[in-house]
């Protein structure tokens, strides 16, 4: 990310950055079983073993802690960005919500309190039967 301010929080305080680096994407679980190989480092819970599911294998890796995320963070040659430099990469330098649907909720189909008929662009973005509201 290039140095510079951006606006910062719900109260959109502007703030400056000196240029960091972060990752486009999230680790994968099979990045972080090599990780885990290497290192000897106890991988998530539901690995059921040092190796994950093959099916998740490209998903991002969850649970986590933070102690486990910083020493990847290490051992990939790199370290976490901040609560600033997250908003930053995530916000851009506009001001602009880290995550649109944040003050939604998804709900599907078969939800008591959804009614939503048809296919819709949340239907695409969040699957079969979600809408956003």
């Amino acid at each position: 990310m290039p140095a510079g301010k951006f606006l910062y929080g719900d109260d959109k305080k502007e703030v400056e950055l000196a240029q960091f680096w972060i990752a486009k994407a999230p680790v994968t679980n099979a990045q972080y079983a090599r990780f885990v190989a290497e290192t000897g480092r106890e991988p998530p819970d539901h690995w059921k073993g040092k190796d994950p599911p093959q099916k998740i294998a490209d998903h991002p890796v969850t649970s986590v802690c933070w102690h486990d995320a910083t020493a990847y963070a290490t051992w990939a040659g790199g370290r976490l960005p901040t609560e600033e430099e997250w908003e930053k990469a995530a916000r851009g330098t506009d001001g602009r919500d880290a995550v649109p649907s944040a003050n939604r909720i998804v709900r599907r189909k078969n939800d008591a309190s959804s009614n939503y008929p048809g296919k819709s662009e949340e239907e695409r973005q969040y699957g079969k039967g979600a809408r956003v509201v």
